[in-house]
């Protein structure tokens, strides 16, 4: 007897292997490149504004010597430093004084460059502008001025070359042989856009006190403001057309048993143009002057024009 035939199984497929997962990319390696990529066209972008804040200095520059030349005053260049991110400037601007005395300043431009200088904003360049005095007595006295913080202009030029300077000069106090000077903060604006030229400058004014020996004398200077509209015909024009406006709340000097009291000065000038030429007009308008003995003025004084 034969043993019956088992019967055949069926034909099952053998179970796979899943397919090996495909790896996702790497998220921190595009990122690293990405940042790359953006360091060097920021690289070459800085190059090339460093290149341009160089060239538009320059011509800043001769536009200043050419409207310090029309006062009287001389702007030559000392020293151009160019860096990546950062070049200095040194110019020496000597002011003519009003006893034949000559007074030099020193003046330092502290040049970020852009595309984003100093991280601040799109933009050439920003530029941090301070003063001193070149004779050494005066820089002495200036710092015993400004022993924290001096005065500076900073101007933030823009990639169409359009300008925005802000102006800022610290409060403080001076004691000098026995006179002390308190003085407010200083502060301002003046925009470029093109050739046209706005100016706007407040100052809260200071206070004088000089003992002297036994008649002590005070001063006091009010509110003080500097307003200006100028549109000139080009670079080579280093004057302009407009007006200026300066105002003088009021102005006190009392001393010796005297006093002088002044109020509501306002001074405006105006450029205009006559064929190739040039009118200037300067207005003096005065709202009340008291000065001491019989030779006081009425007030108000009459406006004064003068061409």
């Amino acid at each position: 007897m034969t043993d019956p035939t088992p019967p055949a199984r069926p034909n099952r497929p053998s179970p796979r292997r899943p397919a090996a997962s495909r790896r996702p990319a790497r998220p921190l390696a595009t990122a690293a490149l990405g940042v790359l990529l953006l360091a060097s066209a920021y690289a070459g972008a800085t190059a090339v504004f460093s290149s341009r804040a160089q060239t538009l200095t320059t011509d800043l520059t001769g536009t200043l010597r050419a409207r310090a030349a029309a006062s009287g005053a001389q702007v030559e260049q000392v020293s151009y430093t160019r860096g990546f991110t950062h070049s200095t400037q040194v110019l020496r601007l000597t002011l003519p004084g009003s006893t034949g005395v000559s007074q030099t300043l020193l003046v330092t431009n502290d040049i970020q460059h852009g595309p984003l200088p100093a991280l601040k904003g799109v933009g050439q360049a920003t530029v941090t502008t301070t003063f001193r005095p070149e004779d050494p007595q005066a820089q002495a006295a200036y710092a015993r001025a400004f022993p924290d913080r001096q005065p500076q202009v900073q101007t933030v030029i823009g990639l169409a070359g359009d300008t925005h300077s802000r102006v800022d000069v610290p409060g403080g106090t001076l004691t000098e042989q026995g006179t002390t000077v308190n003085w407010q903060a200083l502060g301002g604006t003046v925009d470029v856009q093109g050739n046209d030229i706005r100016l706007n400058l407040s100052w809260p004014g200071l206070t004088v006190n000089d003992p002297g020996d036994g008649n002590p004398t005070t001063g006091t200077i009010g509110r003080v403001t500097l307003t200006g509209e100028n549109r000139r015909n080009g670079p080579a024009d280093p004057i302009g057309l407009g007006r200026v406006t300066l105002t003088l709340d009021r102005a006190a000097l009392q001393g010796d048993g005297a006093s002088m009291n002044l109020t509501g000065l306002n001074i405006s000038a105006d450029t205009t143009a006559q064929g190739k030429y040039l009118n200037s007009t300067v207005k003096y308008d005065v709202g009340t002057l008291s000065l001491p003995g019989p030779g006081a003025l009425p007030s108000p004084c009459v406006t004064c024009n003068c061409t």
